[in-house]
């Protein structure tokens, strides 16, 4: 047994502010919010101006926020909420002001403000609950979270329930507590591997025509990396939802610069990095893709290296040094959460881009039912079952949007139909490739290449197809 007397508190003092280049931590964090969100001043406003109708009796848009990773979505979108929430809130406090007076005792002015106020303060109460799809990928996880924020103490589980019965239960919370919700979706295209998804967006989109609510609303706010995330919905909810549509243009240099000396301001010790230092790391984010969110990592892992060192300023050293670590730990924490089904069809790509530049559905299908046959030879007292014919592509679209693979659609003109080409950046193939090979099950595919015995599968398919489309011509 542990005798708590006698820990050391000594082992924490390395938290020294003489030795540590850091005093803000939290600063240096993707997910903090600033007090001013720096080169977002338009996307600023028009988020802002989805909430236009609130002060005219109304509900906010629908939106959908595309942009890339890293282009302030997340950010801006919060930022934009949390000033609605001190702006509502100031309006209801001036009101209270008002109506604490004696009758008769305020001014024509003050009268005149009274009514304003009225006109323009929502009659119901307006909360925004955040959801990273990521997380919360099914209807159930994302109408739980819901309930859990109308109502803490909740008995209904989170498995095992119809979801109409949470449908219900989010709707009777907010007639019972008159409260609105603005439902930030971020990473929204998570939601759409589920084939309930349409559900959740379809029905709160006609919460109100369908009388579900009575005075109160819901509003969905969709972020997504992808510009095609939209095409991807069923005409009905588009038809219903009318969405807003907004886009964050990717970060310039200089731009990455000032948010970059914006956060070292706040985070770091004076002069801990040179500014030729912090344009070199906004220059290296531009060149890519200028995501400020790798950004801000690389500085912290950069500061957390100069610490280790006992050096009081960062290099440009610990800045390369940073942007490797954070590059490839990015992919490891990517591959790492997938499934086991999923690491196989990642595996079924990586073979077949040893002998090609890229891969097609069709082959990746082939290949990964080849590597399920012979794990499943290996441990047959534990199979992976394989009869879903569509779980290929979905598995892609998943390792898509997660931005472990990269696909491209190319339309091969109307007789030809469509194909899906997929692509892994070459430096991160061998760090994708030993996450794979950590998973005890999966360790003994290392030297199992099933396209050895089977190259027709990406060398003679394009003949094939090219025969196959002969005959539909008739030649």
């Amino acid at each position: 047994m542990i005798n708590l007397s006698k820990q050391d508190t000594k082992i924490y003092d390395y938290v020294d502010e003489n030795s540590n280049i850091v005093v803000r931590a939290d600063v240096l964090s993707p997910d903090y919010v600033p007090t001013q969100p720096v080169g977002r001043i338009d996307q600023i406003a028009e988020v802002a101006a989805l909430s236009q109708n609130l002060f005219l009796r109304g509900a906010p848009k629908n939106a959908l926020v595309f942009g890339g990773t890293g282009t302030g979505k997340t950010t801006i979108v919060k930022y934009a909420l949390c000033s609605l929430d001190e702006k509502l809130r100031g309006m209801v406090e001036e009101r209270a002001v008002f109506r604490a007076k004696e009758e008769g005792t305020l001014s024509q002015a003050e009268a005149a403000r009274l009514s304003e106020l009225d006109l323009k303060i929502p009659i119901s109460n307006v909360k925004w609950v955040y959801v990273l799809c990521k997380k919360h990928k099914t209807p159930a996880a994302i109408l739980h979270k819901l309930i859990k924020t109308l109502d803490p103490n909740t008995a209904l589980q989170r498995t095992g329930v119809a979801s109409d019965t949470y449908f219900d239960e989010v709707y009777r919370l907010q007639k019972r507590q008159n409260v609105s919700l603005i439902v930030v979706l971020d990473e929204i295209d998570y939601i759409l591997h589920n084939e309930q998804s349409d559900d959740i967006l379809y029905n709160f989109t006609r919460a109100i025509a369908n009388s579900e609510l009575e005075g109160q609303f819901i509003s969905i706010w969709g972020l997504s990396n992808s510009i095609k995330f939209e095409g991807k919905l069923d005409d009905r909810i588009i038809s219903s939802a009318l969405f807003e549509k907004l886009f964050f243009p990717t970060y310039d240099t200089n731009e990455l610069y000032h948010i970059l000396k914006a956060r070292t301001e706040i985070a770091l010790v004076p002069g801990a990095i040179a500014d030729d230092v912090l344009l070199k790391c906004a220059l290296g984010a531009c060149e890519n893709g200028g995501d400020a969110r790798k950004a801000i990592n690389v500085l912290m892992v950069a500061a957390e290296i100069t610490n280790r060192l006992r050096r009081r300023t960062i290099t440009i050293e610990a800045i390369r040094e940073a942007e490797d670590k954070v590059m490839a730990s990015e992919v490891v924490k990517s591959v790492m959460q997938l499934k086991r089904k999923h690491m196989l069809v990642l595996l079924a790509i990586l073979r077949i881009l040893k002998y090609r530049k890229s891969a097609t559905t069709g082959m990746v299908a082939k290949v990964f039912n080849l590597l399920i046959h012979k794990y499943n030879e290996l441990y047959s007292d534990s199979p992976l079952e394989n009869r879903d014919r569509y779980f290929t592509k979905r598995a892609i679209n998943t390792l898509d949007t997660m931005e472990i693979v990269t696909t491209e659609v190319i339309s091969q003109g109307r007789a030809k139909g469509r194909t899906t080409y997929i692509y892994v950046e070459e430096l991160d193939v061998p760090v994708i490739l030993k996450c794979i090979y950590n998973d005890y099950y999966l360790a003994d595919l290392e030297g199992y290449d099933p396209l050895i015995d089977n190259q027709g599968i990406i060398f003679e398919e394009p003949k094939r197809k090219q025969k196959q489309q002969k005959l539909m011509h008739g030649e």
